[in-house]
């Protein structure tokens, strides 16, 4: 009996011992497992809000270990990220102001164009007012060169007629 009683005892504690062990062994297993997986889904909402354009999540990180890696890179890369959306978003307003100067150039070119050829216009209309008036001073000396060689034809027939009037006066 008292052999029996100290192996059923012995058997009641080693029961006891293996489900106190079970216990601590689940209760570790439950703590291991959420100190991976908390993280981790931590992790995957990190990233999954970055692929979705959300930049602006804070990012704790607790531990240096792999998951703490893997936190710190995601962090520099929402970091790294937001400075080339910052870079982006500041050469779009230099091109943007870029393209307004080109525009307002090319308006202020076009104008300037404009007037040029205005201004050739009103310069071959000169041109060909001028060029008219030669053509009529042309034809005008024309005509009076003509009457001058008449009027020279003319006088040299009243010096012939002259000449033949003074040598009648003189025979007479």
């Amino acid at each position: 009996l008292n052999i029996e009683h100290k192996a059923q005892t012995w058997a009641w504690m080693a029961i006891v011992v293996v489900i106190g062990s079970a216990g601590i062994a689940g209760a570790l297993a439950w703590y291991i497992t959420r100190s991976v997986t908390q993280p981790l889904d931590s992790a995957v909402k990190i990233a999954n809000a970055v692929a979705q354009g959300d930049l602006t999540q804070h990012i704790e990180i607790r531990s240096q270990d792999e998951i703490g890696a893997l936190l710190q890179a995601l962090q520099t890369m929402r970091m790294t990220l937001q400075d080339l959306i910052r870079q982006l978003k500041d050469a779009a307003a230099e091109i943007a102001t870029g393209s307004t100067e080109i525009a307002k150039g090319n308006l202020d070119l076009s104008h300037r164009t404009e007037q040029q050829a205005a201004n050739l216009q009103e310069t071959a209309a000169s041109m060909e007012q001028l060029s008219s008036t030669v053509r009529q001073s042309t034809e005008a000396s024309q005509e009076a060169n003509d009457l001058a060689s008449q009027a020279s034809q003319v006088a040299a027939k009243g010096a012939t007629v002259m000449q033949e009037v003074v040598q009648n006066m003189d025979d007479i």
